[in-house]
């Protein structure tokens, strides 16, 4: 899969890899967060990311989360961290929608039922522009019954969601 943004100035491609590689680990670290090392969370069966690639350079990932609730499967997003410098040279919109789109299809695909995002800042993304852009979109939000994100080093919980799709 890959992502194409263009401008009146050219295009930028930016190629997604779903993974859950322990050499991919430290992909999260380009992003800013803090779960490269906990191997509990890498070793949750539901858990895995959508590293971005850029002239085969990390440029971010996202992390997904399958949790079940009452039933049905969800494909949760904490952590929707691309680089710095891909959010210097691609609107933060544009890129945030297309990953949205991405993680819906990828959602369909493996038969869940929707997209959630963590309303938390400190859980959606270490990115503001990010997060302005999630706040905008005015989403639907639900309360969950709580699921674990990670453990260290911090425990993180997703209770409150934005439903995505």
């Amino acid at each position: 899969r890959a992502l194409v943004y263009r401008e009146a100035a050219g295009s930028l491609t930016v190629e997604l890899e779903l993974t859950k590689r322990d050499v991919h680990a430290p992909i999260g670290l380009t992003a800013g967060v803090c779960v490269a090392t906990d191997v509990e969370l890498w070793n949750t069966p539901g858990f895995g990311h959508l590293a971005l690639w850029e002239g085969g350079v990390c440029a971010g990932s996202v992390h997904l989360l399958v949790v079940e609730e009452a039933g049905a499967r969800y494909l949760v997003l904490p952590g929707i961290n691309p680089t710095l410098a891909l959010l210097e040279r691609t609107s933060a919109e544009s890129l945030v929608r297309a990953l949205l789109a991405t993680t819906h299809e990828l959602a369909l695909s493996a038969k869940l039922s929707g997209v959630w995002i963590p309303t938390s800042p400190s859980i959606h993304s270490n990115r503001r522009a990010v997060h302005e852009v999630l706040a905008a979109m005015d989403l639907p939000v639900r309360r969950t019954r709580g699921h674990a994100f990670s453990v260290s080093p911090y425990t993180y919980r997703v209770d409150d969601v934005w439903i995505a799709s």
